[in-house]
């Protein structure tokens, strides 16, 4: 993550019942360049992407 400079990055599950590339719903967990780990049990796919909309600006508030 340091060496790409990235902030965050999103894993999706490909190993839980119903979630991942093919399926309404998802769990993902995200990992930040501290090392925080913020996981998103199943839900759908609109409800994990306000999530991370949440998450992301949660994050730039301080700096805007």
């Amino acid at each position: 993550m340091h060496r790409k400079h990235f902030d965050l990055i999103v894993l999706n599950s490909l190993r839980d019942a119903g979630a991942g590339f093919g399926h309404d719903t998802n769990k993902v967990t995200v990992l930040d360049a501290a090392g925080q780990i913020v996981n998103f049990e199943l839900q759908s796919k609109a409800d994990v992407a306000r999530g991370l909309v949440s998450l992301i600006l949660a994050r730039l508030k301080p700096s805007l």
